[in-house]
């Protein structure tokens, strides 16, 4: 899994540089054509969970980035890909054993929970108990913990802006309630604007 230290975020690896064995993609599964833009994500979740990676020290690969990238003209599809393949992951990872759904609080601006509702919750096998948009985040820290304690709530998923003041905020308040990183409180990379 992709877990960063600071919660889930962009693949570390770019693609044209890495070097796998035919065994390791076959046992992964290959690519998954459900994905149009990432599929490379999704497959590194796969192999990572196979054995560990390795890198060589020393620059060897020249990447470009420009405004016409796939990347750069579908911000929007690709942040609902890298989120759709992020809470699949999640969900087998931390929560695979239970026999319920995994049931999560989502806080983020207004926008990108719409994003998230509309095109990332609908092909998930978890629910959704609440959206808490970042201008009312303050309201709802201490509910949301009381509804985890509680059980009411498996987790907390964080859609982060680029680790905005609201974001840091908000993963703050929920680490020093002792929740922790990549088990049960979450920050989900999103470059929208």
């Amino acid at each position: 899994m992709i877990f960063l230290k600071n919660g889930l975020g962009p693949c570390p690896l770019s693609h044209g540089s890495c070097i796998f064995s035919k065994k390791a993609f076959e046992t992964a599964g290959k690519y998954d054509s459900n994905y149009r833009l990432i599929q490379d994500y999704d497959l590194w979740q796969r192999m990572f969970s196979i054995g560990s990676i390795e890198m060589v020290p020393e620059i060897l690969y020249l990447y470009r980035v420009h405004q016409n990238s796939l990347t750069n003209n579908s911000r929007s599809a690709f942040c609902i890909e890298m989120n759709q393949i992020s809470i699949k992951y999640i969900c087998e990872i931390c929560f695979g054993h239970k026999v319920k759904k995994p049931v999560f609080i989502v806080f983020g601006p207004k926008q990108h929970c719409k994003i998230f509702k509309d095109h990332v919750v609908q092909y998930g096998s978890y629910k959704i108990h609440q959206y808490v948009f970042f201008k009312h985040y303050k309201d709802n820290l201490d509910s949301s913990y009381r509804k985890f304690k509680k059980g009411a709530v498996d987790g907390i998923i964080i859609l982060d802006p680029h680790k905005g003041n609201e974001c840091k905020k908000i993963l703050s308040y929920f680490e020093s309630k002792e929740m922790n990183y990549n088990q049960n409180l979450f920050s989900l990379y999103n470059i929208l604007e």
